[in-house]
């Protein structure tokens, strides 16, 4: 605990002697490549970004949008998202960068609406969601269960040749089954070749989350069939599907299975 206390300590000293050493070495002031070096090195402490945030202004910086949306992208990543949102509506012009890193700092701290309310924005100025805000919004509609507009998303992405992406095809899976349209879950699992412990457990989730405990096990042993090793994600969707169903054999064997494959 002190060392980390330490650490910490030193961690931030540093960063203020870096700040000390550009203001009074950089006649012309910092640049660019500066600033965002001591953006990344101001963590969670909000005095830290408010000065980096100063400094950029001060030089007359914020109007550069690579900066900009690293400011939004920290403070959102922090949960400082009024003062990301601040900086968002700030910027001129706002790339798809912008966009998603903003997004990103929602769907991470969990408002799921304003994500969708956010991307609802977005494409009323016109610009083109990219993987990351796929991604961001998929996440979203399952959380809120709005499965038409899940859908449509997956029809965007089809279009956009993006549906072959491991983790694209992996939060499709997640959000169908979140929303409880598990035939389209499995459809979607089964249509990729490249199904992982995350495809699966992901299904999983969505048969223990809507009621469908009975074919829990069997589905987890049809994965193992597939040579797909389970990971710690399975081994709790299928212990809950036992527990749910009293099912203790099946259960006896999970807690087996965890004992041989599961480092301690």
């Amino acid at each position: 605990m002190m060392k980390s206390i330490m650490e910490n300590t030193k961690r931030e000293c540093s960063v203020m002697d870096k700040m000390k050493n550009i203001n009074r070495e950089c006649c012309s002031g910092p640049d660019r490549v500066m600033l965002l070096s001591l953006l990344k090195c101001c963590g969670l402490n909000a005095s830290r970004r408010r000065y980096v945030h100063h400094q950029v202004v001060l030089h007359g910086l914020e109007s550069d949008v690579v900066l900009a949306s690293a400011l939004v992208d920290i403070n959102a990543k922090c949960g400082s998202l009024r003062d990301a949102l601040k900086l968002f509506k700030g910027l001129h012009p706002k790339d798809v960068v912008s966009w998603a890193v903003l997004m990103t700092g929602y769907i991470q701290h969990e408002f799921h609406l304003m994500a969708l309310n956010l991307f609802e924005d977005m494409k009323i100025e016109g610009v083109k969601p990219d993987r990351v805000i796929y991604l961001c919004i998929m996440k979203a509609c399952g959380h809120t269960q709005i499965l038409e507009l899940g859908r449509l998303i997956h029809t965007e992405i089809i279009k956009d040749r993006l549906e072959e992406d491991l983790t694209i095809a992996n939060t499709l899976i997640d959000m169908y089954a979140k929303c409880g349209s598990l035939g389209e879950a499995f459809k979607m699992l089964h249509r990729f070749s490249r199904r992982d412990a995350v495809s699966w457990s992901a299904l999983l989730s969505g048969y223990v989350q809507h009621g469908y405990d009975a074919v829990v096990f069997e589905s987890f042993c049809r994965m193992k069939e597939e040579g797909i090793k389970p990971s710690k994600v399975t081994y709790l969707c299928v212990l809950k599907g036992c527990i749910n169903l009293l099912a203790i054999v099946q259960g006896w064997y999970i807690h087996d299975q965890i004992i041989q494959n599961l480092p301690n």
